[in-house]
């Protein structure tokens, strides 16, 4: 008795991109939760304290608090939704129907390499691997 194999079936099937488009996804993920929830803002404040009798010759002590804050902590909830934009336009091309799904994995790269390169001095530096793997996904295709 001879095992038989089936081909796959389903949406993904002989998609060599799918596995790369799903990685992308769970990379943006990770990347925008680590950058809402790790404390990348430090905040530094001083005060002085008189000791000693209130003369005019007292010394003033000072004391200096150091307090690490996240970007949620600092920004709020809104930033949540702007980190997200990244993982939608990662799952775009999953969604997409197969004949159209390289037209949009390739309109996602150029949307995700403008948010790096326009936000290279705050967070956008990165996204940088989930672009490279959206540009192995679009080889792939």
């Amino acid at each position: 008795m001879a095992a038989e194999t089936s081909p796959r079936r389903g949406r993904f099937a002989g998609n060599r991109a799918a596995p790369w488009l799903a990685a992308s996804v769970a990379l943006a993920l990770l990347i925008g939760a680590l950058l809402l929830l790790l404390p990348l803002g430090m905040s530094a404040s001083c005060s002085n304290a008189p000791v000693g009798p209130s003369t005019g010759t007292a010394v003033a002590e000072t004391e200096c608090y150091q307090t690490r804050h996240g970007l949620l902590e600092r920004e709020g909830w809104p930033l949540a939704g702007i980190v997200l934009i990244p993982v939608a336009l990662c799952a775009a091309p999953l969604l997409a129907p197969r004949r159209t799904r390289r037209p949009v994995i390739l309109g996602a790269i150029t949307l995700l390499s403008a948010a790096v390169f326009l936000g290279a001095a705050s967070i956008g530096l990165y996204y940088l691997p989930v672009v490279v793997t959206m540009g192995i996904a679009a080889a792939r295709h």
